[in-house]
């Protein structure tokens, strides 16, 4: 008897109609992320806008609350790093962060927001100005 490829414990082509779960990144979004970093750098700011947008995804919304703790597990990385790599998010555009505490001492996990940054001026606008577009990615 021949066994198919899911006996053999094989993959099998995903799909995202079939699949219980998944998320997405958007690509203008990692396409800025690799403008801004390189090397080394690249690498970890890719591993931390992966878990957030994973705990986006677990909370089916572009906001959501969680402890550097939690997007330090998630990404492999340590408290430090997430804190500086997510004032760098903030700074290009696509992070927000609002700090949480209950009677002005005791912390809570912070409320998180995915942004979409305003019209990277690295693209052309279109002629009808209606939606920007890049002749490097065939963006439309």
């Amino acid at each position: 008897m021949k066994l198919g490829m899911e006996e053999l414990g094989m993959g099998v082509v995903r799909s995202i109609k079939s699949s219980r779960r998944w998320c997405w990144q958007d690509k203008d979004i990692l396409d800025l992320i690799r403008e801004s970093f390189s090397g080394q750098r690249l690498t970890t700011a890719l591993a931390i806008y992966l878990s957030l947008t994973e705990l986006a995804s677990n909370n089916s919304s572009d906001e959501f609350t969680a402890y550097f703790s939690q997007i330090a597990k998630l990404s492999g990385k340590s408290i430090p790093t997430i804190k500086s790599y997510s004032n760098q998010f903030i700074k290009i555009g696509i992070l927000e962060k609002e700090n949480r505490k209950v009677d002005n001492k005791t912390n809570l996990s912070n409320q998180w927001s995915l942004l979409t940054p305003s019209v990277n001026n690295n693209y052309p606008t279109s002629v009808n100005n209606s939606y920007p577009t890049s002749v490097d990615n065939d963006y439309q």
